[in-house]
């Protein structure tokens, strides 16, 4: 095997090395002249060119000095010092966002969701209500800087859930369904029902109670009539099923319960779970607001909740630091039962959760315990309501749309006492007996 040979015209390395050499005198020579700081002047150049910047049509440009707010831009080429100095972000304030409430839609797709859309009418009765919240950003520094990234949106529809809610929860249904709602009207709502048959649950969101109740009590008698099955009926909710004997009544189901633990007078309902285990107060503190109320106030308390593993686990808890007696109705209650026993109540204590809401809707007098979450949104809007805040002394009435989430162990047993002795003062003396 013959061995490499080079080409006839080889570049000779002496060659390279030389062409190499003679690029690096060149380039020192320069740099010892004026190209040091031709150079210089180039990169500088550079650098400050880099803070030109563009806003486009319909935008706003926020340009931040070391990170604070500093001055607002329009639309066309606009020039901030470079980075780190300053920075700019750009706001689009003509396009219109779009909130959902009580429904998402995805292309031609839209699907329901049921945590948000069902509500409590002034008259004791549910609904399921959708809307959506069309909206621009006004002020681009606010936008930017009152609320931290990312929560406009869920924060707009926090509020707008909460609104809707409270609008429902003052007009009973007659006029959500009528005045307030121009999607259903008195006549269409009795087609519908006279298009149900006896014992039906195949018709979505609708709920018939027989005539032959108690006339006169709340939620009965919006509607009556006879479906073409020959069954009297009153419209009470939009739950999504055919109420046609007493014993689907959620009032029914809840005075059967509190007739079984020998309750006869005025009770408080204690709801300490949430889906969140870090929402949770304290059992021993809860015990001991249970004990108070049983023992100083003579006032019997109820607690409520789900059969979830660690829900049932914190209730144990509960139960095994109290010294007083156990009314323990977790698991025994569907939504609908949960209301009526929170509409029964003399006292509802309970965490950021869903009978903060139910009892709000009633004008319950309530203490709403919030630490992780803001209750800014959440927290209930009646005069018989008493907000508590990890961390604050006692009840808050300012409340800040921006919030660091606080644990539940910031709030004392005393702040949680004091309310409840501020709340009773305020009360009828039948309400809370011993108070």
């Amino acid at each position: 095997m013959e061995g490499f040979r080079p080409g006839q015209n080889p570049v000779p390395i002496k060659e390279l090395q030389r062409s190499i050499e003679e690029i690096r005198d060149r380039i020192s020579r320069f740099m010892k002249g004026w190209g040091l700081w031709v150079t210089i002047l180039v990169v500088i150049c550079f650098y400050l060119a880099s803070g030109f910047y563009v806003v486009g049509p319909g935008e706003k440009g926020v340009v931040l000095l070391f990170g604070k707010e500093h001055s607002i831009t329009d639309s066309g080429l606009r020039y901030r010092l470079p980075k780190p100095f300053m920075n700019q972000i750009v706001v689009d304030v003509s396009k219109v966002r779009r909130a959902e409430i009580g429904f998402r839609s995805d292309g031609t797709r839209t699907r329901s969701v049921p945590a948000e859309s069902l509500m409590l009418t002034g008259d004791e009765n549910v609904v399921n209500c959708s809307m959506a919240v069309q909206y621009r950003i006004k002020d681009s520094k606010d936008f930017l800087f009152n609320f931290h990234e990312g929560d406009v949106h869920s924060t707009l529809q926090d509020i707008s859930e909460a609104a809707l809610r409270q609008a429902v929860g003052d007009h009973p249904i007659d006029d959500v369904l009528t005045t307030g709602n121009h999607v259903w009207d008195k006549r269409e709502l009795i087609d519908y029902l006279n298009s149900a048959p006896a014992n039906s649950q195949e018709r979505p969101r609708r709920v018939l109670r027989p005539s032959n109740l108690q006339p006169g009590l709340p939620g009965y008698g919006v509607f009556e009539g006879t479906t073409d099955s020959g069954v009297d009926y009153a419209v009470v909710d939009l739950q999504g099923c055919v109420f046609m004997n007493n014993t689907n009544d959620p009032f029914y189901a809840a005075d059967a319960l509190l007739a079984q633990a020998g309750i006869t007078g005025p009770f408080a309902v204690i709801h300490p779970g949430t889906a969140r285990a870090e929402k949770y107060w304290l059992p021993a503190r809860w015990a001991a607001v249970i004990d108070h109320c049983q023992a100083t106030l003579g006032l019997p308390c109820v607690l409520t909740g789900s059969l979830a593993g660690f829900e049932q686990d914190h209730l144990q808890s509960i139960r095994a630091a109290m010294r007083t007696p156990w009314h323990n109705f977790s698991g025994k209650l569907d939504l609908l039962g949960l209301a009526a026993i929170i509409r029964r109540a003399a006292l509802l204590l309970s965490m950021d959760s869903a009978p903060v809401h139910l009892g709000a809707a009633f004008g319950t007098p309530q203490i709403s315990l919030f630490g992780e979450t803001n209750p800014f949104a959440w927290r209930p809007r009646h005069d018989r309501a008493i907000v508590l805040y990890a961390g604050k002394p006692g009840p808050i009435t300012d409340f800040e749309p921006r919030e660091k989430p606080r644990p539940l162990s910031d709030l004392s047993t005393e702040t949680v006492l004091g309310a409840i002795n501020t709340l009773s003062a305020r009360l009828p003396v039948a309400t809370l007996p011993n108070s």
